[in-house]
């Protein structure tokens, strides 16, 4: 009989490296990017439990908002009051969810329409979708 583990273990291997996405806390902001700790860890050779890297993410615009009270005129002397929701920053210590775009997003970050690479599902193109 024929033994198939390799072919397992090769299908193992390359589903454990298919990001699609993933939960991470922001370690650092540096304008329309953050470095994000992945909250997952992974199973090196040999069985070792290790963490994830830090990995640089892009951060859209108006990802986060917060709720502020607003003070407007609605004739003369009146004014009324209003709770609303404004765009926030992304904060170091936030918890993210992360998509991973499915090609290399280096180029297209920086508005760049190129052929990708061959890097696919990479969890360095990550894209913060919407923080918890």
């Amino acid at each position: 009989m024929i033994q198939f583990g390799w072919i397992e273990n090769l299908i193992e291997d390359k589903l454990l490296n298919l990001h699609t996405a993933f939960l991470g806390r922001v370690v650092s902001v540096n304008g329309d990017a953050a470095r994000v700790q992945p909250l997952m860890t992974y199973e090196a050779a040999g069985g070792v439990r290790t963490e994830h890297k830090t990995v640089s993410v892009m951060i859209p615009k108006n990802v986060k908002y917060k709720t502020e009270t607003i003070t407007y005129f609605t004739g003369l002397n009146t004014t009324n009051t209003k709770e609303v929701l404004t765009p926030d920053s992304v904060l170091v210590g936030d918890i993210v969810f992360c998509g991973v775009c499915e090609r290399d997003i280096t180029n297209a970050r920086n508005g760049i329409e190129t052929l990708a690479s061959s890097r696919r599902h990479n969890i360095n193109d990550g894209v913060i979708l919407r923080v918890l």
